[in-house]
């Protein structure tokens, strides 16, 4: 999983330094919760499991896939995250915005990140 942050690190910087583009959440939040919802994916989906960085040069979206379409995300409401439970959280907090679909045999958990306002 460290390589993948790691790749995922050095895309994100080079999409800020271009001139229209500064996320209002930093670098290491987004890796954040992409290493957030991909280790749900592992933990709670079906392999294979998947994760694209799209961007429109403006913002990004991050898309984590696993092939346990019928297993909705949720986000804990437990007070003690004894058993896990912060990734969607965490999402939810430092994404823009957060949502999900199913298609027939993937489902699809994505964070969007918008550029801050200059």
């Amino acid at each position: 999983m460290s390589g993948v942050r790691h790749r995922l690190r050095h895309e994100l910087l080079d999409l800020r330094s271009s001139p229209r583009i500064q996320f209002a959440t930093a670098v290491d939040g987004i890796v954040l919760v992409a290493s957030e919802l991909m280790t749900n994916a592992l933990a709670h989906g079906a392999n294979p499991t998947s994760m694209c960085l799209r961007s429109d040069g403006h913002g990004c979206v991050l898309d984590v896939t696993d092939h346990a379409p019928a297993r909705a995300p949720h986000v804990s409401r437990s007070a003690l995250y004894l058993d896990g439970g912060l990734g969607l959280a965490l999402a939810v907090e430092l994404a823009d915005r957060v949502g999900w679909y199913s298609t027939a045999t993937t489902k699809h958990v994505w964070a969007q990140f918008v550029p801050a306002a200059l």
